[in-house]
């Protein structure tokens, strides 16, 4: 049977810094894993069955040998890069979901001198603009490294990273099939590095900003742009639920989207003077979609409440407990109808024995309601964790927390005890308050006015207002002082 391993955070960090004292061409090579590291172990989100276990035996021998690998063939040219056009920005854009994809969009579409885009999926074009379309280039068009000038480079600093890996896997009781995964997404990512800090010097872009900094995608960009001194920059995504997510931090600058944001950070140890206020981007506080229709594509009654528990991808033992709150509490209930919005890393397969355990529940993995309609058409938002949370906060929605372990709190904990938002921990507590919800305008309001006393202070700005400011921000930060 696979097995999942779990790391706490502190650990990796550790590891990260370790790291970070070795170097391929004067670049620090830690911040390359924090993606890895984030999703396979502190996530725990990989199985360790044999079958990837002889896909990384296969992978390792091609990565130190196989002299045909994307970045050493990229077919990009000197050219055709100076074609882009040098000293202008340089935003990434990684993924079409829209909480990803509309951050440098929306900069994209205020900023004057349109910047250039590193798109990594070529469908993502159709996502853009067509005016954008001469402004954008993938991995593919890259220059190329020469095989022998990476392999040199590792070489040198083979020893001390199997070394340090071997420690890692050693003080933290994981077999050595872990370590060669480790080392694989090394080699892997620091060919990257090569190819973007070869490029970069060409391009010579006046910044370079990225959705996440701590992503597989866009880690080595930002290494490869902070060894050539340009400013650079990394958005909020979403949620704060762990430090690892955004800390250490790999850019020159975060932005945040608001006060309370970075002091949740500023807690987590992250640097103040380079964590700056932009407001959101991808964001918008208005509802979209008219709610009538919505409501008669479930057939809703004009009595009936929608509540809508937002997940995010958990642990099998945590998303089971959380939909057993959900459902139980809303098992019987006339009044209400439950809807379980999956995150768009979900499938519904996933949650296939939950479907069959609480028919009165609607599952949607998006194929029902577009993400902004789905709050549209909410009467209130139920998370444990997710920035979903933060969405519904944001539109003026009534959120209640459903607390299934203080361990993963995350987010949740900064609703419960700095928003003063509902928490239940148990089925009861969930029927009580529902009840009570259903029955007392009063308290309708009440739970209503702390979302938007959250959001004041949550998020400064939105949409092109936040664009227009990250794009001041920009321009006018310099390099920070190492």
């Amino acid at each position: 049977m696979a097995k999942n391993f779990k790391v706490d955070e502190s650990k990796l960090v550790k590891l990260e810094t370790a790291l970070n004292e070795l170097r391929i061409k004067s670049m620090p090579i830690g911040g390359l894993l924090a993606g890895t590291l984030l999703i396979e172990l502190l996530n725990g989100s990989r199985a360790w069955g044999w079958k990837v276990r002889t896909q990384d035996i296969m992978a390792s021998f091609n990565l130190k040998y196989r002299s045909k690998r994307a970045y050493f063939q990229a077919s990009g040219s000197r050219e055709a890069l100076l074609k882009l056009g040098l000293n202008k920005g340089l935003l990434s854009f990684i993924s079409e979901r829209s909480h990803l994809l509309n951050i440098n969009k929306t900069i994209w579409s205020c900023e004057v001198q349109k910047p250039n885009g590193l798109i990594f999926k070529k469908k993502l074009t159709g996502s853009l603009p067509a005016k954008a379309h001469q402004f954008l280039f993938g991995p593919k068009d890259l220059l190329p490294i020469a095989y022998p000038v990476w392999r040199k480079a590792y070489r040198e600093i083979e020893h001390e990273v199997k070394l340090t890996l071997k420690n890692f896997c050693r003080e933290n009781s994981l077999p050595k099939y872990v370590a060669r995964r480790l080392e694989n997404r090394l080699m892997e990512q620091s060919q990257a590095l090569l190819a973007f800090q070869k490029s970069l010097m060409v391009l010579k872009p006046a910044y370079v900003v990225v959705e996440h900094d701590r992503y597989s995608l866009t880690s080595p960009l930002i290494i490869a742009a902070n060894s050539l001194d340009i400013a650079t920059f990394t958005m909020m995504h979403g949620a704060v639920n762990f430090r690892f997510g955004y800390l250490p931090l790999l850019a020159d600058y975060l932005l945040c989207w608001g006060y309370r944001q970075k002091k949740m950070l500023g807690f987590l140890g992250g640097p103040s003077e380079r964590m700056l206020i932009s407001g959101a981007p991808q964001l918008s506080n208005k509802l979209i979609g008219d709610e009538e229709p919505l409501r008669s594509r479930i057939s809703l009654k004009p009595n009936q409440k929608l509540v809508v528990l937002g997940t995010n991808p958990l642990t099998v033992e945590l998303r089971t407990d959380l939909v057993q709150l959900f459902g139980s509490a809303l098992e019987g209930q006339h009044l209400v109808q439950g809807l379980i919005r999956l995150h768009p890393s979900e499938s519904k397969m996933e949650y296939q024995t939950q479907i069959e355990d609480y028919p009165h529940l609607i599952f949607d993995d998006g194929s029902l309601f577009t993400f902004e309609e789905s709050l549209s058409v909410a009467d209130m938002v139920c998370v444990y964790n997710s920035a979903y949370g933060l969405d519904a906060i944001i539109k003026g929605k009534p959120l209640c927390v459903l607390n299934i372990s203080e361990a993963f709190l995350g987010q949740g904990k900064d609703f419960i005890d700095y928003g003063s938002f509902p928490e239940m921990k148990s089925i009861r507590d969930f029927e009580v308050f529902l009840e009570r919800w259903l029955n007392d305008s009063a308290l309708q309001e009440e739970v209503r006015i702390l979302s938007t006393n959250y959001a004041k202070e949550y998020c400064a700005s939105f949409g092109e207002d936040a664009a227009k400011r990250s794009i001041e921000i920009f321009r006018s930060s310099s390099k920070p002082k190492s």
